[in-house]
């Protein structure tokens, strides 16, 4: 990674059990690699699951001084048990960390695949 890319980490997510007794949340942690060390992290994302498969993603940049990051999505209490009968399931699905190309690289591909295509003409 480096330092201003523009990154998504996007999954599905689903839960039978409404209202869920347990509460999900994702990130992201910004670590430089050299020094082992956290740079920072988004907010933590509480968009829950519903009872059918949705879509969570989260947007960043990275930020100066990470190299690497760790996508997190953590299923927890914060207080006390869950609901009762609640075992707090909850199924993820087709989860991705993505570099988003920049609009410049995409017009470079674009305009290469014009270019082999004129020369195989």
């Amino acid at each position: 990674l480096v330092a201003g890319q523009a990154v998504t980490f996007s999954g599905y997510h689903m839960s039978l059990t409404n209202p869920l007794g347990v509460a999900t949340e994702f990130r992201i942690e910004w670590r430089n690699s050299g020094s082992n060390t956290e740079v920072g992290r988004t907010p933590n994302s509480t968009t829950g699951p519903g009872t059918t498969y949705s879509l969570f993603s989260l947007n960043a940049t990275v930020p100066a001084g990470a190299d690497t990051a760790r996508a997190v999505y953590a299923i927890q209490t914060f207080g006390g048990e869950p609901n009762p009968g609640d075992n707090g399931v909850v199924f993820v699905d087709d989860m991705s960390f993505i570099i988003v190309p920049e609009p410049t690289s995409i017009a470079a591909l674009g305009a290469a695949s014009v270019l082999l295509r004129r020369r195989r003409r």
